[in-house]
């Protein structure tokens, strides 16, 4: 059994049988807690978000006038995407999609020694403290969706965002806020080419396809922004939810 060490005084085991993971449909599945009446808060909440203000915020750097609705765009990116033979697996803090489950707690561990990251809530759940990069401190938690090769590889990187002072009377860390400061981030992180389409779960995603690697977040409830990045070499059919 390997052992991987996300703190100092912390260490947590590495089974060889799979862990278990999110949903490999996560955009199309529901998470727990999501019934109607969730569902039902955050088209309420979503009413809340400045969706035009995001929307200019995530084409501001296009020189010429964006042809088609979101969705268009966002189909025709992602068709592009398919055929492309170039790879782009880049995440952040120097981890990348389609590596062995090895080189991605190998990694973990060297961002451990280094004082960036420390283990999360459960075995495989990693959490990054994202310093400035929003405009207040939030915890950026990421665990991986491995595939049930051997050795097992990365097909998708699960996401979840939330500012470190949430409250249910802080609105200024609630869901709409850090939305439109995520897809901020996300457009300084990962480069232009964001859409906002809607979705019928979650009512509203932000959605980039560059190569193979499809990034995606949407709010969970008033609390927590989720995100998920894709491998679309390893999960081609994985839905948006779009149809």
């Amino acid at each position: 059994m390997k052992q991987l060490i996300l703190s100092k005084a912390t260490e947590i085991s590495i089974p060889e049988q799979p862990l278990t993971t999110s949903p490999t449909s996560a955009l199309s599945s529901p998470s727990r807690g999501e019934g109607p009446g969730n569902r039902k808060k955050l088209n309420t909440l979503f009413k809340l978000l400045p969706l035009t203000a995001l929307s200019m915020l995530l084409l501001s750097a296009c020189t010429n006038e964006p042809k088609g609705t979101p969705q268009e765009r966002y189909e025709a990116a992602l068709a592009k995407g398919l055929a492309s033979e170039e790879v782009t697996n880049d995440l952040f803090l120097g981890l990348e999609l389609a590596v062995t489950d090895k080189q991605f707690y190998d990694r973990c561990t060297e961002l451990n020694k280094q004082q960036k990251v420390t283990m999360g809530s459960g075995g495989n759940r990693v959490d990054y403290k994202l310093g400035d990069a929003l405009p207040r401190p939030a915890t950026l938690t990421y665990y991986p969706d491995f595939s049930e090769d051997r050795p097992r590889i990365i097909k998708a990187m699960d996401m979840e965002i939330i500012y470190d002072d949430w409250s249910p009377w802080n609105k200024d860390a609630h869901t709409p806020k850090l939305m439109a400061d995520v897809a901020k981030w996300a457009k300084n992180k990962f480069g232009d080419g964001f859409e906002i389409v809607d979705h019928p779960q979650h009512q509203k995603v932000i959605v980039q396809v560059k190569n193979n690697r499809r990034i995606t977040f949407w709010a969970l409830d008033t609390k927590a922004v989720r995100g998920r990045i894709t491998d679309l070499n390893a999960l081609p059919n994985e839905p948006l939810g779009l149809e």
